[in-house]
């Protein structure tokens, strides 16, 4: 590998990008402006991802009873406003165990009558002779359908109901095997073609798909349109996140990163709405999707990364946008610091203190690396997991589902807050494992609440503790990462993080198929990983108040030097 530092003179018209955003404003009106115009793009990521808990929502259905002239149209309750079952099927079963005798998909069938048997009689001989009757399997077209919380569900019209409601999970689980590929092919086309560019293309790819997939009646082509719907948004997140942590010096990259993830919220507070007004599956698609389109806007409004346009030897473009910082946060243009001449070869971080090439081999060679990176990785598919786990068990709680989503979402609003003035009082290392192991107990909790009845109203309080304790996590894991890596395999080792964190979403939405063994299972399983995950941070060193390792020997020396770091004390993090 060739190192990355060259001659001076190759940058001769312009000096240090840092030096000169310093000048202009490293935190000024025009950084403030760019965020509110880039939560766009994690908003959209927000919309798409989380769509499909509503798109594919999962209504409580049962088998029709033919004996009393009940057919598929006919209505799941006797009575709606008390949402309670038809007075004959009251009737028919103890009504302590009526749950466990109206089967889904089977129905009970009196096979040794000749003629068909009236409602009275139907119901005399279930009540008398229950252990007589056989359960059959009804057609997915004759089921009844509770349509109180929505008209229409892709469940239900694509036939993803009783033997095969496990396909839900799967088809939604192409969401996330898209981002896998989404995060390399949008990574590539932003570092070739710009990071404006990756972000349009991926806003227009995002729109395209979301409309398409609202009239696609063949679930394959919906589940290949998931799929690039998830390439979409990851491409989006990522080229809108570098837009704005490129227009802002290291010190304050953390306050910037985590006022940009804050578009996520507020796109999954759109959705709340929106879901909230339109019950059916086609409409909301298309609705939610329409935003997106706005986004094409920021072509006019978001300029270029300087810092790509200088890396890309475009220097009279970077000089352009630079004045215009200047000008936005009223600062005089850097015109002296456009021309530096330096006789000096910039520092190569590549090449190791004994003069190795370094590479991302190096976590492998190394033994430190190698664990340290394989503790990581536990923590960013642990919290992967649990988010998204939550996130989505979050309308199959009981009460109302939507209540229970907007209340999850408005659970994130205070964490962001709550990691930027806690994380240096308390250290990064003691934050990840009090908050894996508060979200792992959350979801052991909340599963165990979904099988006791009286228990199941704390489910969504349980689950919002949960959901806190996650988005916290990814705050912190992601800056924990960046501080544990040397500098020239820091975005290449933290890519290895990420690639792990998507196979953990992926997981958690394919474990959702468990509930159809038991209920809980998925949630408590995600709460086991989250608390063991905890337990494995306790290996990882504390590295508040250290400055950013530049090499190998820096990263790995961090056990050792420990910092000035004191729990529960002041300490100020580096810039």
């Amino acid at each position: 590998m060739k190192s990355v530092s060259s001659d001076a003179s190759s940058r001769e018209e312009i000096g240090d990008f840092n030096a000169i955003l310093q000048e202009v404003g490293p935190r000024g009106w025009f950084q403030l402006k760019n965020i509110v115009l880039l939560w766009s793009s994690s908003a959209a990521l927000g919309l798409s991802a989380l769509l499909f808990a509503f798109v594919a929502f999962v209504p409580k259905y049962r088998c029709p009873v033919t004996e009393c002239s009940e057919g598929p149209g006919s209505p799941y309750y006797g009575n709606q406003e008390n949402q309670t079952l038809p007075n004959f099927l009251l009737d028919a079963f103890d009504p302590e165990n009526i749950g466990d005798n109206i089967a889904k998909c089977k129905q009970y069938k009196f096979l040794d009558e000749s003629d068909p048997l009236s409602c009275f009689d139907y119901v005399e001989r279930l009540q008398s002779n229950l252990s007589e009757a056989n359960l059959t399997y009804c057609a997915k077209e004759d089921l009844i359908i509770d349509r109180t919380y929505a008209q229409t569900t892709l469940t239900v019209d694509f036939g993803f109901v009783c033997e095969y409601e496990f396909l839900r999970d799967f088809y939604n689980a192409t969401y996330m095997v898209g981002m896998l590929f989404g995060a390399f092919i949008f990574g590539i086309v932003s570092d070739r073609w710009g990071r404006l560019n990756a972000l349009l293309s991926a806003a227009a790819m995002l729109f395209v798909c979301g409309i398409l997939a609202a009239f696609v009646t063949i679930p394959e082509l919906y589940g290949m349109l998931r799929f690039l719907i998830g390439m979409a948004g990851i491409g989006s997140y990522m080229s809108g996140y570098l837009l704005g942590l490129e227009s802002t010096t290291p010190k304050y990259s953390v306050q910037v990163g985590m006022a940009l993830s804050l578009g996520f919220v507020w796109g999954a507070l759109l959705l709340s709405l929106i879901v909230f007004l339109i019950r059916d599956w086609t409409t909301l698609h298309i609705v939610a999707t329409a935003p997106i389109s706005l986004m094409i806007f920021l072509k006019w409004l978001v300029p270029e990364s300087p810092r790509w346009l200088i890396a890309k030897g475009r220097i009279s473009e970077a000089k352009v946008i630079i004045n215009s910082i200047a000008d936005f946060n009223g600062r005089p243009h850097p015109n002296h610091l456009y021309r530096v001449e330096q006789k000096k070869k910039a520092k190569s971080f590549e090449i190791g203190e004994e003069g190795e090439t370094l590479t991302i081999g190096v976590l492998v060679k190394s033994k430190t690396l190698f664990f340290r990176t394989a503790a990581l990785s536990m923590q960013w598919a642990s919290v992967t997991m649990a988010y998204y786990g939550i996130t989505f068990a979050l309308t199959s709680f009981a009460g109302d589902p939507y209540l229970n989503f907007v209340l999850g979402i408005l659970s994130e609003i205070p964490s962001t807050a709550y990691v930027f003035f806690t994380l240096d009082f308390f250290g990064r290392r003691f934050m990840t494992v009090k908050l894996q192991i508060l979200a792992g107990i959350s979801c052991i909790l909340a599963g165990f609440c979904m099988e006791y009845e009286q228990f199941r109203s704390f489910q969504i309080v349980f689950a919002m503790i949960g959901k806190f304790s996650a988005t916290c996590l990814f705050a912190v894991v992601y800056l924990y990462s960046a501080e544990l890596y040397p500098t020239a395999i820091r975005n290449r080792a933290m890519g290895i993080c990420s690639t792990v964190a998507r196979l953990g979403g992926l997981l958690a939405l394919l474990l959702g198929a468990l509930r159809s063994f038991w209920p809980p299972f998925p949630l408590l399983i995600m709460g086991g990983i989250a608390t063991l995950a905890g337990l494995v941070a306790l290996t990882l060193p504390e590295t508040t108040g250290i400055p950013l390792p530049e090499t190998k020997q820096d990263a790995v020396a961090i056990r050792k030097r420990g910092g000035n770091f004191k729990l529960f004390g002041c300490n100020n993090g580096h810039d």
